[in-house]
């Protein structure tokens, strides 16, 4: 690997860069309003949330070590955010919805920061908005489950990494950024399951570009931080993961999702772990052409990437990678709600593959003895109005959430109408 591997892209037009940050700033401003909003509005919490609540609210911090009841499966440090957001704010859906809308919106800077660094400003436009609009992170941020969680974790190591890229061989600079990736590490793998993926990743793209400085600190620090993260992974993988990712009811359940080889319609469970990765996260049930296009898209944008920036490019797909090979072997499914750790990563393919289309349309219009000045105008024109489309198509479908975000699970109505017949009955009421 070569040592500009790891490097910045280049600088676009000022105007243009404006105008990305522009649109950048306002996605995450409305997506931000959109998670708050739904997680107002969502209701009572559906079956999945209240099976993993009751484990919350039934036990202290040292009882939510042990294997979850209800068939449940989560991450002890999530399990422990939620538990004290419960005892700061009470036993209710906010208080056990706090910490997925707080990760939920802090994903959106982050996805723009990481982006920008890696692709420029209008790849990262386009990452930033399909984030902020998708379905999906509205939904999971407004859901006491660890899905957007997930997300955020994954891509805040990205970004701590970039950092520790950014500092090289400068000591002074380094050293803190050393300590803060490993110590951040090694907390991941405690809150986010698949953030050893996301780990396992860093550790490669971070590995390749400190063999290339050759210098013995940077060896020694990226050394430190592998052997924190691998013996962290250990002890939570001994200590409940293992038993989780082998239980009966749960191979059962994510059977349909697994990708091991020798079972039945192994063809369609990859298409349908490709559709979730590159489709699901821009819409929800994704019709046949537009999930073709999106995992084109994903495609197109990683191999863009991958020619650009290597290093980036291990830090945005590895984890997808590294998902694939563990469900291969029967302990991590890859369904949408588990593959959405990777969505955001994700989406900055899918920019750069957006920005590349744009660029070459745009070409069109402008003549070769056009002055600089109106090209860029063109430019900036062209990849505004790709934004603004990707914005409302991706808005469209999360308009359904947006517009009734109780109708998901409207088991409030169904207890006041329970407890209607009981009072008019009185009789027991059975459900």
């Amino acid at each position: 690997m070569r040592p500009e591997a790891h490097a910045p892209p280049p600088a676009p037009e000022p105007a243009g860069e404006r105008v990305a940050t522009l649109i950048a700033a306002a996605a995450i401003i409305l997506g931000v309003a959109a998670r708050g909003w739904a997680v107002a509005h969502r209701g009572s919490l559906f079956l999945d949330e209240a099976s993993l609540a009751l484990n919350v609210l039934s036990r202290g911090f040292v009882g939510l070590t042990r294997p979850l009841a209800w068939g449940q499966a989560a991450p002890v440090g999530y399990l422990w955010i939620e538990r004290a957001a419960v005892n700061a704010l009470g036993a209710s859906e906010v208080a056990l919805r706090a910490w997925p809308f707080v990760a939920g919106a802090a994903t959106l800077p982050f996805t723009w920061l990481v982006a920008r660094r890696i692709a420029g400003p209008w790849p990262a436009a386009f990452a930033t908005v399909a984030v902020s609009c998708s379905l999906l992170g509205t939904r999971y941020a407004s859901e006491a489950k660890p899905y957007a969680s997930d997300a955020l974790v994954a891509i805040g190591l990205a970004w701590l990494a970039l950092r520790v890229l950014d500092a090289g061989v400068d000591a002074p600079r380094a050293r803190g950024r050393w300590w803060l990736l490993g110590a951040c590490g090694a907390v991941a793998v405690v809150v986010s399951l698949p953030a050893v993926f996301v780990l396992g990743a860093t550790g490669v793209a971070v590995g390749a570009a400190v063999w290339v400085w050759r210098d013995a600190g940077a060896r020694r620090a990226a050394l430190a931080c592998a052997v924190a993260w691998i013996a962290v992974f250990a002890v939570v993988w001994l200590g409940g993961i293992r038993g989780a990712a082998h239980a009966a009811y749960l191979q059962e359940y994510w059977a349909p999702v697994m990708l091991q080889p020798g079972r039945p319609a192994l063809a369609a469970r990859v298409v349908r772990a490709i559709g979730s990765v590159a489709a699901t996260p821009l819409w929800w049930e994704a019709s046949v052409a537009f999930t073709l296009a999106a995992v084109a898209a994903w495609a197109v944008g990683a191999v863009r990437l991958a020619r650009r920036n290597r290093v980036a490019a291990v830090l945005v797909v590895g984890p997808v990678a590294l998902a694939a090979a563990a469900s291969m072997l029967g302990v991590y499914p890859l369904s949408d709600r588990l593959a959405y750790f990777a969505a955001p990563l994700g989406m900055i393919a899918v920019g750069v593959a957006l920005d590349a289309v744009a660029g070459a349309v745009g070409a069109g219009p402008v003549s070769a003895t056009a002055g600089g000045a109106a090209r860029g105008a063109v430019a900036t024109t062209l990849r505004a109005l790709v934004a603004l489309a990707l914005g409302a198509g991706v808005g469209a479908d999360a308009w359904h959430l947006i517009r009734a975000p109780g109708a998901l699970e409207p088991t409030h109505d169904l207890f006041a109408s329970v407890a209607a017949e009981a009072r008019a009955t009185h009789e027991p009421v059975y459900v």
